[in-house]
Order: C-alpha cells, then structure tokens, then sequence
C-alpha cells in the first residue's frame, strides 16, 4: 500500500510542475509516443471515441447501486496511468538505495517519461471502460458527482487525503511542510458536488448506496478525485503534443 500511495504523490507534483516543468518542450519531442496514446492527447478525439453518446440523467433522477458499482468499478482505470508510473518508481528504489522521502524524481528519465505518458494511458483506460459499459461521457460524470456528493466527500477530504500521502511518501517541501494545491479541474468538480449536495439532489438511498465506499474512494479513487481521467478542460488536457498523428 505504501509504494501504491507514492503513485498518487507523484501525481501531485506532476500537477503542481505543471507547464512550468522547464525541460518539458525537449522531452515532448524526444518521447516515444505512440500513435494511439496520443491520440488521447486531445479533447475531441477522446470524446470521440466514446461509442455512446447518451445524455446524462435528469438533474432530479437518483443513483441506483449498478451505477455506483459502475463508478468504483472504474477506479483502476482511472488509475492505470500510474502502473508503468510504479515500475519507475520501484526501479528508482532499487539503483538509489534510497526511499521515497529521498528521492529526485527528475534524476530519472524513465520516471519523467511515465509522468509524462501517465494521462494519456489513463484516458485510452477510460475509454475503453465506458465503451464495455455502454456509458457515454456525460453519464460517466453525472454518476460520479453523484456518488462523491453522496459519499458525503468534499475538497477538504481529498486536500487532507493528498496532504497525508505527501508528508509520508514524498518530502519534497522540506519536514513537515504543507502543501497547498488548487486545481481548477477539481475545484470545479468539486463545486458541482455542493451544488448537488446543496440542492437537496441527493436522498437517503443515495446515501446508502454511496457511504460504504467512501474509505476506497479516499484511497484507492484519489486519482479519480483528482480528475485524473476527466480533466479534458484543455484542448490537449495540459499537455502540448501537437495535432493527432504529428509526428
């Protein structure tokens, strides 16, 4: 669990880098992507590969438990960005000698590289789910708001839960320094779950449903919390890689 929680760190710090990451330019261009994960470098083209393009449930309609399981169902795909992220890591482990706390997670290329190609991965992941689902977009996001709203999780929860992952796995800010982030992605998502919430959209049932996965979605669904797999705000979701197919 703890080597599983230093992929949510370095996460976080991809998104706190952000554009400001110097070397970024030279590494897009040295970088082996392949055709198909950049693809998953534009907004258009990922939606475009949801087969399904229903809209999303009525704003009063309420969530049903094969919707829920839909959701957490969805949690390792929304997460599997970061399993090539975790080889890297381990690898850095092993030729360094040192742990997590200790390490410079721009020494290694490899590592930069995961970073790098870990969005796209996690987009193609989601996409393949909602196709084997028969969920569209817009269905996908209304269930999720619904089931974080319903698990009663709001920013807080996850600033604490990022909090906690990097003053135990990732001391990048010297001992016991806190680490503010705001991320417009999530701070947007965040506040269509209290509107929601505020709105009296959410019943006892939804509650029931949702409750007993608020610990996983805490854990095991910090990538999805964090939009991860829906932060397509950008017309490249952040990232700068050029038109589909550019070589």
């Amino acid at each position: 669990m703890r080597k599983g929680c230093i992929i949510f760190t370095v996460l976080l710090v991809l998104i706190i880098a952000g554009a400001g990451f110097a070397g970024y330019r030279y590494l897009r261009n040295s970088l082996d992507i392949s055709p198909d994960l950049k693809f998953y470098s534009n907004k258009d083209s990922v939606l475009g590969k949801i087969r399904n393009h229903a809209p999303a449930p009525g704003r009063n309609e309420h969530l049903t438990r094969q919707q829920v399981t839909l959701f957490i169902g969805a949690l390792d795909s929304a997460a599997s960005g970061w399993r090539d992220l975790r080889a890297a890591i381990d690898s850095l482990h092993i030729r360094s000698g040192k742990d997590s706390s200790g390490m410079n997670i721009w020494a290694s290329p490899k590592l930069v590289r995961e970073i790098i190609l870990a969005p796209l991965v996690t987009r193609r992941a989601i996409v393949g789910y909602l196709n084997r689902n028969n969920l569209s977009w817009e269905e996908y996001i209304w269930i999720k708001e619904r089931t974080v709203a319903a698990a009663d999780i709001n920013e807080g929860d996850l600033d604490s839960a990022e909090t906690a992952v990097m003053r135990s796995h990732f001391r990048l800010y010297g001992n016991g320094a806190d680490v503010k982030r705001k991320l417009s992605h999530s701070d947007d998502f965040f506040r269509n779950v209290a509107q929601i919430r505020n709105g009296s959209l959410i019943n006892d049932h939804d509650r029931e449903l949702a409750a007993p996965y608020r610990e996983v979605l805490l854990s095991r669904g910090l990538p999805a919390l964090m939009g991860t797999e829906t932060n397509l705000t950008d017309k490249n979701g952040g990232l700068t890689l050029g038109p589909v197919g550019e070589d």
